[in-house]
């Protein structure tokens, strides 16, 4: 091997050195950009998580809420259907007894005229008769 030769090597060598230091140091920013790369990823999903269990709860305090408006409403509707039935109810006593103050009525102008009218309602002049009191 000659001294031109070893030289050339020793040249190449330092050739190979120098790239190979090249490379690491592009490894070394490629690995340092990773890491930063992983700590904002760990960061954004940790952020993401967050904002996703803030909604979540959000969500499950409305589903709460509506549960409970849902019940208010079913529970006015009971209300209201048996407030209705008790409102018919009343009407039906009502027109059944409007319906026998007629009938009291035309029996009374059945069996008198307005002139004797004034003698019933004296307490003795009804004399019996059940139709007139």
């Amino acid at each position: 091997v000659s001294v031109d030769e070893i030289d050339q090597l020793r040249k190449e060598r330092g050739k190979l050195l120098a790239a190979m230091s090249g490379l690491k140091r592009k490894l070394a920013d490629i690995e340092q950009q990773e890491e930063e790369l992983l700590r904002e990823l760990d960061m954004e999903r940790a952020l993401l998580d967050g904002e996703w269990s803030a909604q979540s709860e959000k969500l499950t305090q409305e589903e709460d809420r509506l549960s409970v408006l849902r019940a208010r409403v079913s529970q006015l509707d009971q209300d209201m259907e048996r407030s209705r039935t008790r409102d018919l109810h009343r009407q039906a006593e009502c027109k059944k007894r409007l319906h026998g103050a007629e009938e009291q009525i035309n029996r009374f102008v059945e069996c008198h005229s307005v002139s004797s009218l004034r003698e019933l309602l004296a307490p003795s002049s009804c004399h019996g008769d059940r139709h007139c009191c």
